[in-house]
C-alpha cells in the first residue's frame, strides 16, 4: 500500500469499507497533497501501482491492510469539492477481495425469455489469471442447464459470467408457401431433440432438417418441419375442339378425371416434389414431331392424337403404334416414316479416267447406274430399306510407255487398256490380260519409232470438268483447255513430255434445305468457272481457286410467312407470341408488349408478343393485420380498381406494359376480447365509523355513554380480472369504480347533557291546629355538542346513546321533631348521530380502465385498445 512518496498520505486514517456478498470487502483509499511532478511520466508508475497489488502489503497505516484485498482500479480525481479536498487532486485506489477461486459477486439474476424459458445469470470474480473449464450443457439443480460461459480477464481481475437456462422451445416461426398449400414450421430450441421440438411446438408435418446456431449468447438448434400437399397451379389452352389442361401440385400427383394424361414432369425441392401433368380432352392432334434424316430423303413423324386416329400420308410406313383408353377417351400414339430416292452418289475415276467406279446410295428403291454392278449392300431400318450399289464402267487406253534402245533405233512402246485390246504400231512383242471386278485390264508392248506414247482423261464433278494427261517422246504434247502441269524427263538422246490440261465449266452441285416448317428455303449451288444462278436473296459466296479452274459456291434464301406461335398466361395477362420470316406479324388482338427483329443470312425473323389483360381480380390473399383480430385482404386487378369487404387500408397503381394494375388492401377488424388474465392490484380500503355505547362504572355507580369508534382508510392487495379488448367505442367502464374513496366521508355529532335537581327551602304555616309545611326545589342543566368528520370512511352504526343517573347529594333536616332528607339527583345523557356525506363504497365490479387508440383508418374510423380491471 506504500506510494513511494512521503508527501502523499491517505486522507484520514479510516478508509471507505463496503461489505460485499459472500464475505467479500471493497476498500476505497484516497490520498492527497499532489504536485505536478508526482504525476510526471517518470513517477506515475510508482504512484499508480499495479493491478492485483495486495492491500496489506507495505501498509502506510499499521494493521489497516485487509487480507486478500487486491487493487482493481486507480484514478486521479481532480474534481473540485470545497468540503472534502479543498480543490486538491485526490488519488483514489479501490481494493476488492479476490482469491484464486471464483466467488459469486452478486445474487442470481433471473429472467424469462419471450417464449417463457427461465434463465439464471451468475457472475463470479477471482484474481487475474484464474482459469475456468465450464462445459456448456452441464445440468444445474432446478432443471436448468448451462447455456453459456464467458470469462473476461482485464489484468485487474478475472470475471466469469455463467448463464443457465431451462430446456425447451425458444421460438416458433410458421411460413406458408404456394398460397398456404405448404406450411414450413421453424422451431428454435435449447437442449432438445427433434421429437421434443415437434411435441413442444405442435409443429405439423414431417421433419425436414436441422442446424445449430448461436442465439442470445448460447447455442440453439433450429429444426424445420414441412406439412401439406395439394394443387398450386392450373392452366388451360384450347385448339379447336381439343383442350389441354396443365396442373401443378406438390407432394401429391395431380388428379384430372375428365382427360387423358399426355405429359408429366417432376421437380424435386427441399420441401417436397412438384408434379406437373398435362391432360387432354375433346379430339384433335395433341402433338406432332418431325425429324429428317439421310440428307432429307427420309422423314420420321411422331403423332399423338385424342379421339381421332392420326392421318397417315400416302407411301408412309408405320414403325410404331399404340392405343390406350382412359376416362372414355382414346389416345393414339403413332410414328411413321416417309420418303424414297437417291441419298448420295460418288464417282471414283481409275486408270487416268478410263475406268469409273460409281457408288450410289438410295432409300426405299434400288439404285440404277451405268456399267457393271460390282457390289451390293442392303440394310433394313424402321420402315425403310437402305441400298448401296457400286457400278464400274469405261474402256480405252490407260497407259503408254516407250523404251528407246540402241541410240533411238528401237522404241519399245507399252500400252495398257481397259475392256478393249490395245492397238499399237509396230510389232506386238508381249501381251498380258488381267481380269478384275467387272472389267479387264490389257497390257501390250510394241516396238516402234517416235511420237506420243500415252494419253489419259479423268472426268470430275459429274463430268463438268475434265483432266487430260498426255505423254510423248521427243515432241511436246498438244491438248485442249488450260495447261496446268508440265513434266519433262530426259534420257539418252530423248525427251519425255507429260502435260496435263483441264477444261470445262458449269454447275456441279445443287441442294435445297427447307427450314421453319417449309417457310424458308435455303438453296446451295456450286459451279466451276462461272458464278452460280438461282432465285432468292444471295446469302454468301465462296470462291476457291484450284489448279487451272475456280469453284464458286453460293447460297440463296427465299420464302416468307409465320413460323411459330406460342400462347402463354401470366398472373396479369394472356399472351400470344408470333414469329414470322421476312414479314412483321399482325392481325392479333391485344397490346404489343415485346418485339424484336433478328437479321439472318439473307432473311430476317420478326417476333412480336401481344398481351390481353385478364378480367376481374387476378389475385387475392389474406394475412394478419396490424392490430389483433384484424386481417388484411390484398386484391390485385387489371384495368380497374378492385372492390372488397372491409375498409380501404392502402391502394396503389402500377403501370405494367402500359396497362394500369391496381392493388388495394382491405382491412377487417373483428374486435372483441383479445386477452384475459389475473393480476394483483393495490386498492383502497374504506375506514369504518360506528356509533356505539360503552358501559362505565366508578365505585358503586355505573351507567353508559355514547362513543364513536373509527378505523382509518387503508390499502390492500387483491386479485383482479384483467380484460383487453379491441373496439371502436369505450365500454365496460360504467358506474362508480370499486374500492374508490373519492367523495366518501361521514360525520358524527356527539352531544352530552347534564341535569341536576334537588330540594329547596322549606316553610311552615300554622292555622289553628293545622300546620302546613312545603319544601321547594332547585335544579341546573348543561349541554354540549361536537361534530367529527371522517374522510374516506363508511358509516356503519348511525346512532348510539348512553345515560348515567345517581344521587348527587343528600341533605337531612328537622321538621316537627322529625328528620327529613332532601336529595339532589344528577343525570347525564350522551348521544352520537352519524351522517354519510357522499360517495358509495363497494368491493366488487369495475376497478379501473385504460384506453388508447391503436389504429386510425383513412375514413376516420379509430380502433381503441381498452384494458379493464374488475373484481
Amino acid at each position: 500500500m506504500s506510494l513511494g512518496n512521503e508527501n502523499i498520505h491517505q486522507k484520514g486514517e479510516i478508509p471507505e469499507i463496503i461489505k460485499l456478498p459472500n464475505g467479500r470487502l471493497r476498500v476505497v483509499r484516497r490520498f492527497h497533497k499532489f504536485t505536478r511532478e508526482d504525476v510526471d511520466d517518470a513517477n506515475l508508475g510508482s504512484l499508480m501501482g499495479d493491478f492485483g497489488d495486495l492491500d496489506d502489503a507495505n501498509e502506510q497505516i499499521e494493521n489497516q491492510g485487509y487480507t486478500n484485498c487486491r487493487l482493481i482500479s486507480v484514478e486521479v480525481d481532480t474534481r473540485f469539492n470545497r468540503q472534502s479536498n479543498a480543490d486538491n487532486p485526490v488519488l483514489v485506489k479501490t481494493y476488492e477481495t479476490l482469491t484464486s477461486s471464483f466467488v459469486q459477486i452478486d445474487d442470481d439474476t433471473e429472467s424469462t425469455t419471450e417464449s417463457g424459458l427461465k434463465t439464471v445469470t451468475k457472475v463470479f470474480r477471482a484474481v487475474s489469471g484464474t482459469t475456468n473449464n465450464d462445459t456448456v450443457g452441464t445440468s444445474l439443480s432446478g432443471g436448468l442447464t448451462l447455456a453459456s460461459s464467458k470469462l473476461v480477464d482485464n489484468d485487474a481481475f478475472a470475471e466469469l459470467t455463467q448463464v443457465f437456462s431451462e430446456t425447451g422451445v425458444v421460438s416458433v416461426d410458421v411460413d406458408s408457401k404456394y398460397g398456404g398449400v405448404i406450411t414450413l414450421t421453424t422451431v428454435t430450441g435449447f437442449n432438445i431433440d427433434v421429437n421434443q421440438a415437434q411435441a413442444l411446438s405442435g409443429a405439423a408435418g414431417n421433419f425436414l432438417d436441422q442446424q445449430t446456431k448461436n442465439k442470445g449468447g448460447f447455442e440453439t438448434t433450429i429444426f424445420r418441419f414441412v406439412d401439406g400437399s395439394g394443387e398450386i397451379d392450373r392452366s388451360t389452352s384450347e385448339q379447336g375442339v381439343l383442350k389441354k389442361t396443365t396442373i401443378t401440385s406438390i407432394n401429391e400427383h395431380p388428379d384430372y378425371p375428365n382427360g387423358v394424361l399426355v405429359d408429366q414432369r417432376t421437380d424435386t425441392r427441399d420441401f417436397g416434389i412438384i408434379y406437373t401433368h398435362t391432360y387432354a380432352e375433346g379430339s384433335g392432334t395433341v402433338s406432332e414431331v418431325e425429324s429428317l434424316s439421310f440428307n432429307g430423303k427420309l422423314k420420321t413423324t411422331s403423332v399423338t392424337s385424342l379421339g381421332t386416329e392420326p392421318i397417315i400420308p400416302n407411301g408412309a410406313a408405320i414403325i410404331q403404334s399404340a392405343t390406350s383408353v382412359e376416362n372414355g377417351l382414346t389416345l393414339f400414339k403413332l410414328t411413321h416414316v416417309q420418303g424414297q430416292g437417291e441419298v448420295s452418289s460418288s464417282i471414283n475415276p481409275n486408270y487416268g479416267g478410263s475406268l469409273q467406279v460409281e457408288t450410289i446410295t438410295s432409300i426405299n428403291e434400288e439404285p440404277s447406274g451405268s456399267g457393271e454392278l460390282i457390289d451390293t449392300n442392303v440394310k433394313a431400318g424402321d420402315g425403310y430399306i437402305l441400298y448401296t450399289y457400286q457400278f464400274a464402267s469405261g474402256q480405252g487406253e490407260i497407259g503408254r510407255s516407250t523404251d528407246d534402245q540402241y541410240n533411238g533405233k528401237l522404241r519399245i512402246t507399252t500400252i495398257t487398256t481397259i475392256n478393249v485390246e490395245p492397238s499399237g504400231t509396230g510389232a506386238l512383242i508381249e501381251s498380258k490380260v488381267d481380269t478384275k471386278d467387272g472389267y479387264i485390264v490389257y497390257t501390250y508392248r510394241y516396238a516402234t519409232g517416235q511420237g506420243r506414247i500415252s494419253r489419259s482423261s479423268t472426268p470430275a464433278y459429274n463430268g463438268v470438268l475434265e483432266f487430260e494427261t498426255i505423254t510423248s517422246l521427243n515432241e511436246e504434247p498438244q491438248g485442249t483447255g488450260t495447261l496446268t502441269d508440265t513434266q519433262v524427263r530426259s534420257g539418252e538422246g530423248w525427251l519425255l513430255y507429260t502435260y496435263t490440261f483441264v477444261s470445262g465449266s458449269g454447275e456441279i452441285a445443287r441442294s435445297t434445305n427447307p427450314e421453319y416448317n417449309g417457310k424458308l428455303t435455303v438453296t446451295t449451288v456450286s459451279s466451276i468457272n462461272e458464278a452460280p444462278q438461282n432465285d432468292g436473296a444471295l446469302v454468301d459466296t465462296k470462291v476457291e481457286p484450284k489448279d487451272g479452274y475456280v469453284i464458286h459456291t453460293s447460297r440463296f434464301a427465299s420464302g416468307q410467312g409465320e413460323i411459330g406461335r406460342v400462347t402463354g398466361s401470366s398472373k396479369l395477362f394472356d399472351t400470344v407470341t408470333i414469329s414470322s420470316i421476312n414479314q412483321f406479324p399482325s392481325g392479333e388482338d391485344g397490346t404489343i408488349i415485346d418485339s424484336k427483329i433478328e437479321a439472318k443470312d439473307g432473311f430476317f425473323i420478326a417476333t412480336v408478343t401481344f398481351a390481353k389483360p385478364k378480367q376481374g381480380p387476378v389475385s387475392s390473399e389474406t394475412q394478419a393485420g396490424p392490430i389483433p383480430t384484424s386481417t388484411i385482404t390484398r386484391i390485385t386487378q387489371v384495368g380497374e380498381e378492385p372492390t372488397g369487404e372491409g375498409s380501404v387500408y392502402s391502394s396503389k397503381v402500377d403501370i405494367v406494359n402500359g396497362i394500369e394494375v391496381f392493388t388495394t388492401e382491405f382491412i377487417n377488424v373483428a374486435g372483441g376480447t383479445i386477452a384475459s388474465y389475473k393480476d394483483t392490484v393495490v386498492v383502497d380500503v374504506a375506514g369504518k365509523v360506528n356509533c356505539s355505547q360503552e358501559q362505565v362504572q366508578a365505585g358503586d355507580l355505573s351507567g353508559s355513554i355514547a362513543v364513536v369508534n373509527a378505523s382509518p382508510a387503508s390499502t390492500k392487495r387483491i386479485k383482479a380480472q384483467v380484460e383487453i379488448k379491441i373496439d371502436k367505442t369505450v365500454t365496460g367502464g360504467d358506474g362508480d369504480p370499486a374500492y374508490s374513496l373519492e367523495g366518501l366521508s361521514c360525520s358524527v355529532v356527539s352531544t352530552q347533557a347534564t341535569h341536576r335537581i334537588g330540594g329547596g327551602n322549606t316553610v311552615q304555616a300554622t292555622s289553628g291546629i293545622f300546620t302546613n309545611t312545603k319544601t321547594g326545589f332547585q335544579q341546573s342543566f348543561s349541554a354540549s355538542a361536537r361534530t367529527n368528520t371522517f374522510s374516506g370512511c363508511e358509516l356503519e352504526n348511525r346512532s348510539s346513546s348512553g345515560s348515567v343517573s345517581y344521587t348527587a347529594e343528600e341533605r337531612p333536616y328537622v321538621v316537627d321533631n322529625s328528620i327529613e332528607v332532601d336529595e339532589e339527583q344528577s343525570s347525564t345523557t350522551s348521544s352520537c348521530t352519524g351522517t354519510s356525506q357522499g360517495g358509495k363504497y363497494k368491493e366488487s365490479g369495475f376497478l379501473k380502465q385504460k384506453v388508447r387508440p391503436i389504429l386510425t383508418l383513412a375514413d376516420g374510423t379509430t380502433y381503441l385498445e381498452i384494458i379493464t380491471w374488475t373484481c
